[in-house]
């Protein structure tokens, strides 16, 4: 599975936070980091949330994460930080169903997710492993995902051109999906081995769910 960096959209969020910070007026970007990488410390962390503000306090979640599907079994899992026996984070990761990642999101009023994984979209080995229209059976009413594989270069421009649309310009997450695929198709130029470059197809690859 491609190497994608764990702070791709973390760094792009606060470049943009910083951005608007005291210069667009009322656009304020309220951006909270989950760590350790751990099912239980997203369930915690929007648990909390929920108590001290209102339930559906974030209107977004993005999964900087790895996903992997389960072809003969027709299933999509997402691959967690695993903690060992003494409660301390391992190295190893450790395969959640997507069906209960789910559940956690609809708990807490989740209405808009994005989803960096991998194939986390994918259409060709039946509904139970397209963890995007898994999402929007639970009730998750705006969903980004990856129909196939993708470049970290690729998710870089997707994702910057996206945020931009979304937060700042204001768009509705499928105009603005649409629009951060438009920049994909006219910068189509990826990052390869040996430093050189190569011109891909891949605009197609986000999808919107809403």
């Amino acid at each position: 599975m491609l190497e994608i960096d764990p702070n791709c959209a973390s760094a792009i969020l606060t470049a943009l936070q910083r951005s608007v910070s005291g210069a667009r007026g009322s656009i304020k970007i309220n951006l909270e980091v989950v760590r350790p990488g751990t099912l239980d410390s997203l369930e915690e962390h929007l648990a909390r949330a929920e108590n001290q503000h209102h339930p559906g306090y974030f209107h977004l979640v993005h999964f900087n994460l790895h996903g992997a599907v389960r072809k003969k079994r027709n299933s999509a899992v997402f691959l967690f930080s695993k903690r060992n026996s003494d409660g301390a984070v391992s190295d190893e990761t450790t395969r959640i169903d997507a069906h209960h990642v789910a559940k956690i999101l609809q708990r807490y009023a989740v209405g808009m997710v994005v989803l960096n994984a991998c194939e986390s979209a994918r259409a060709n080995c039946g509904d139970g492993s397209n963890v995007a229209k898994i999402f929007a059976k639970h009730g998750i009413k705006n969903i980004i995902a990856m129909s196939f594989r993708v470049l970290e270069s690729a998710s870089k421009v997707f994702l910057t051109s996206f945020y931009q649309c979304l937060l700042l310009d204001r768009m509705d997450l499928s105009t603005a999906a649409s629009n951060a695929r438009d920049i994909l198709r006219q910068q189509s130029d990826r990052e390869a081995r040996f430093n050189l470059k190569r011109t891909l197809l891949d605009w197609f690859i986000p999808v919107s769910y809403c």
